[in-house]
C-alpha cells in the first residue's frame, strides 16, 4: 500500500539531521508550515509542548524517534542539537551519550586501524585509497560522530590483490570464510573488525555498458587521489568529483539490492555542501552523464535539499547541469523516493524480503536478474557459457533452500517486493544517457 506522508517522528528525525549537517534553521527549511518540521530550540510549554515562534508543537515519541535513528546508524549525528536543545528526556540523554561515545571510540579506533594497514601495505610497495568510512566522516562538522562499522581500501594497482591479501594474512589477518563480492576481499583483524580490501570502487552490475564505463576507475592512478588529514590523520583518498562519484556508486550498489538508508544521504548532503570547487562539479556532472546515473543523482540531490539542509544553490548546479532548464524531479517523485529510503534502513535490513530490485516489468526482468545474481555467486564458472544450465540450476536451488530454511520468508513475497521497487527503477532511469 502506498505511503501517503511521513510520520511525526521521521518528520522530526530529518529536520534535526538537517540542523545538525547544516546548521540551517528549520523554519527556513520547510515552507508547508508543518510544526513538526520547523523544530529548531524549541522552548517548552506547560503542557510538555514546544514553543516554536507563536505555535506549541508536541515532543516526538521519544522512543519511536531513537529506534528510527538507530535503524539509520544516524543517532549520534544528533548529539550536539539535542543536547543543546535541553528538551531531551533523562533517559534518552543517557542513552544518546552512551551511543555517541561507543561511536566515537570505535571511530579513532578505525581510524588508526586504516592508517596501519595503509602503511603496511605502502611498505611492501602497494599502494591503497581509502574508500567511504574515516573518508566519508572527514565530510563531516563532527567527523567522529558518523558511524562507521569497518575498513574499506581500493589497490591503485588491482592485480596486486593476492600479494595485498597476502602481506595482511603475514600481520594476523584472516581471509574470511563468506565472500560476498567478486570485487573485494573481505578479512578480519583478531578482534573481528573488518577490513576489505577492493579490485574496483563498486560492481559488477547487470549492466553490460556501464560496467565497460566504471572499468576505468579499476585503477584510481592517474591522478585520481589525493591525500587528506582525517582528524589528525594523513590518508589517501580519491579526488573530489571520484570521491563524488564514488558515493553516487555505493548507493547504488545498496539500491539496486536491498536498499539504503538516511545515513548515505547524509554524507550526500555534507560533501556537497563543503565543495566549492568548479573543476570538482564539472568533472563529477561529466561522470553522472556518461554513466546515465544523472537522473539517479538528482533524485538523491533533491530529497537532500528538501529534507537534509543541502544548498540550493548548489544542488541547482549538480541537476541543472550549467543551464538545462526545467530538470528537478517533482515532489510527489521526491516524497516516494524518500519514502524508500526510510523503509529500507541501513543497506535494507528492515525485513527478509527485501534482497534485491529487478529493473524493468515481466518475466525478462526476472530473468536477467537471476542470471546476473548466478554470475555474482559462481563470477569463475559463469566464464563458461556450457557451464551455465547447471549454475542456474544450482542458483535456484541454493534461493529457494535458503528462503525457506534460513530466511524463513516466502520466495513469492522477495518477488513481488523485487517488482514492486523496480518500478522506482524505472522512474530514475538508471543507465540512461
Amino acid at each position: 500500500m502506498r505511503r501517503e506522508t511521513l510520520t511525526y517522528e521521521e518528520k522530526y528525525l530529518l529536520n534535526l539531521l538537517r540542523q545538525a549537517l547544516s546548521g540551517e534553521d528549520g523554519t527556513a527549511a520547510h515552507e508547508n508550515g508543518d510544526c513538526a518540521a520547523k523544530q529548531d530550540h524549541p522552548e517548552k510549554g506547560n503542557d510538555g509542548s514546544h514553543r516554536v515562534g507563536g505555535d506549541f508543537v508536541r515532543s516526538p515519541d521519544w522512543n519511536r524517534l531513537f529506534l528510527l535513528a538507530e535503524r539509520h546508524s544516524v543517532l549520534s549525528l544528533l548529539y550536539d542539537v539535542l543536547t543543546s536543545g535541553g528538551n531531551l528526556p533523562g533517559e534518552f540523554q543517557t542513552r544518546l551519550e552512551k551511543t555517541s561515545r561507543q561511536i566515537v571510540l570505535q571511530n579513532y579506533h578505525l581510524l588508526f586501524l586504516t592508517g596501519a594497514v595503509i602503511q603496511l601495505l605502502k611498505e611492501n610497495g602497494i599502494q591503497s585509497v581509502c574508500l567511504k568510512g574515516a573518508a566519508v566522516c572527514g565530510c563531516y562538522p563532527v567527523p567522529e560522530l558518523r558511524k562507521s562499522g569497518d575498513v574499506d581500501l581500493l589497490l591503485v594497482n588491482p592485480e596486486e590483490i593476492e600479494r595485498a591479501v597476502s602481506v595482511l594474512e603475514k600481520a594476523g589477518l584472516v581471509v574470511s570464510a563468506d565472500q560476498h563480492s567478486v570485487h573485494h576481499v573481505a578479512m578480519e583483524t583478531r578482534d573481528q573488525i573488518e577490513v576489505e580490501i577492493h579490485t574496483m570502487m563498486a560492481g559488477p552490475f547487470d549492466h553490460k555498458g556501464f560496467d565497460r564505463y566504471l572499468y576505468p576507475f579499476t585503477n584510481p592512478g592517474g591522478g585520481q587521489y589525493e591525500e587528506k588529514d582525517v582528524m589528525g590523520v594523513t590518508l589517501p583518498v580519491l579526488c573530489g568529483p571520484v570521491f563524488a562519484f564514488q558515493l553516487l556508486l555505493h548507493m547504488l550498489q545498496h539500491f539496486l539490492r536491498s536498499g539504503f538508508g538516511i545515513k548515505l544521504l547524509c554524507d550526500w548532503a555534507v560533501f556537497w555542501n563543503g565543495t566549492d570547487n568548479e573543476q570538482t562539479l564539472n568533472a563529477y556532472l561529466k561522470m553522472a552523464r556518461g554513466s546515465g546515473l544523472k537522473r539517479f543523482s538528482d533524485y538523491i540531490t533533491a530529497v537532500c535539499v528538501q529534507y537534509l539542509g543541502l544548498k540550493r544553490e548548489k544542488a541547482a548546479l549538480l541537476i541543472e547541469g550549467g543551464g538545462e532548464p526545467d530538470t528537478w524531479p517533482n515532489e510527489e517523485s521526491v516524497e516516494a523516493f524518500l519514502w524508500e529510503i526510510l523503509e529500507a534502513e541501513e543497506f535494507g535490513k528492515s525485513s527478509g524480503d527485501r534482497m534485491v530490485m529487478v529493473r524493468g516489468s515481466g518475466i525478462l526482468a526476472y530473468l536477467r536478474e537471476f542470471h546476473h545474481q548466478m554470475r555474482l555467486n559462481h563470477p569463475k564458472a559463469s566464464r563458461a557459457v556450457i557451464l551455465w544450465p547447471g549454475l542456474w540450476a544450482v542458483t535456484l536451488f541454493c534461493f529457494l533452500y535458503n528462503n525457506k530454511k534460513i530466511r524463513g520468508i516466502s520466495t513469492l513475497k522477495i518477488l513481488k517486493n523485487a517488482g514492486k521497487r523496480g518500478q522506482m527503477a524505472e522512474k530514475l532511469g538508471l543507465f540512461r544517457e
